[in-house]
Order: structure tokens, then C-alpha cells, then sequence
């Protein structure tokens, strides 16, 4: 199929991003963490201050740390929670995570969903990739019935129109809050 991904710019992702730091940097840096792991199978670690896991984060396969801030050098850690080096990290799990406080689903899939704006060129398998796949589906359906999903300005409501016979496929691109994606009818 035809399906193009396109993914936001470097300063439309910047809300996004901006998301990501307000809600999971300190908050709900669990979910996030724990998005993360489920998505790469990259460790999780708690920053521990004292037997409290103040941040949980990821370390990637190269040793490379990751939150809501992207990657982060290891001296930077500490810093957005007044915890000072050195640092005690620990491999941590999602159960021991949720025996810290309840951690939610729908977070942990807007974190995946967020994640996914925010850095396009880690290798997702979640809402993008979904939404491709469905656009394929959509694309053999258009062609079957003739029948095109568009819309007159980016704000618009969608119409069924007929085929031109210069359709290219769709195009799917995230929206800039995290909110799902657009669809768009492409043509030649």
C-alpha cells in the first residue's frame, strides 16, 4: 500500500514535548518509564533517594538514560528533583512501581502516544504504526468502492467523494497535542 507517515517538524512537536516534560517528568514519570519499557524492552530504573524511588526512568542498551526529557547524560538526572550525585539507581519492575501508587493504563498509552510525536525515529509499535496499517486497509477499501474520505479544509468535517482516478493513497500525521491522527486523502 501507499501510506505515508509523516511526522511533525522539530517545532510542532515542541507542544508535545512540552506535554511530555508537565506530566511526565515528575508526576507520572512511572508511566512513562513504564510506556517505555513496554514499547523497546529497555530497563527500568529508579532514581533512589533513600528507599524512595524518586524518578523512574530507562536505560537504553547503550547505557544511555531516557525520560520525559528525552536522553539524558547521567550527572543531569538528579537535577529537576534536587537529588545530588552520586546517584543509587535501581533495576526496577512495574510491580514494583505500582506498589508505589497506582499507575493507569490510559497514561501509560497517552505517554506511548506522546512518545511517539515527540521522537518519531525510535522504533515504535504502537498508535502510528496502528493508524498506518489501518490507513492501508482504508486505501484497498477507497479503491474497491470508488469511493475517496477527504475534506475540504483541514477543519472540516470528512465526505465520502467519489474516486478522481489520481488518488495516491492517504497520508497519516500525529496531531501536535497527542490527541490521535489525521488522515488526509493524497492525490498524484
Amino acid at each position: 500500500m501507499s501510506t505515508i507517515l509523516e511526522s511533525l517538524t522539530l517545532e510542532d512537536r515542541e507542544p508535545a514535548h512540552g506535554i511530555c516534560l508537565g506530566t511526565y517528568l515528575e508526576g507520572e514519570c512511572y508511566a512513562f518509564a513504564i510506556a517505555l519499557h513496554r514499547a523497546f524492552g529497555w530497563s527500568m530504573v529508579g532514581l533512589m533517594q533513600g528507599k524512595v524511588i524518586r524518578h523512574a526512568l530507562v536505560r537504553q542498551p547503550d547505557g544511555i538514560y531516557r525520560d520525559a526529557r528525552g536522553e539524558v547524560e547521567q550527572a543531569e538526572i538528579g537535577e529537576p528533583f534536587g537529588v545530588r550525585e552520586p546517584y543509587v539507581f535501581r533495576v526496577v519492575s512495574e510491580s514494583d512501581l505500582k506498589s508505589v501508587r497506582p499507575v493507569y493504563e490510559h497514561v501509560i498509552a497517552t505517554a506511548t502516544t506522546l512518545g511517539e510525536i515527540v521522537w518519531p525515529d525510535l522504533p515504535w509499535n504502537g498508535m502510528a504504526k496502528k493508524a498506518v496499517a489501518f490507513a492501508d486497509e482504508l486505501e484497498a477499501l477507497s479503491r474497491k468502492h470508488g469511493i475517496w474520505i477527504r475534506a475540504a479544509v483541514p477543519a472540516a468535517r470528512p465526505v465520502l467523494s467519489e474516486q478522481f482516478g489520481e488518488e495516491a493513497g492517504y497520508t497519516v500525521s500525529p496531531s501536535v497535542n497527542g490527541g490521535g491522527f489525521f488522515l488526509e486523502r493524497r492525490l498524484e
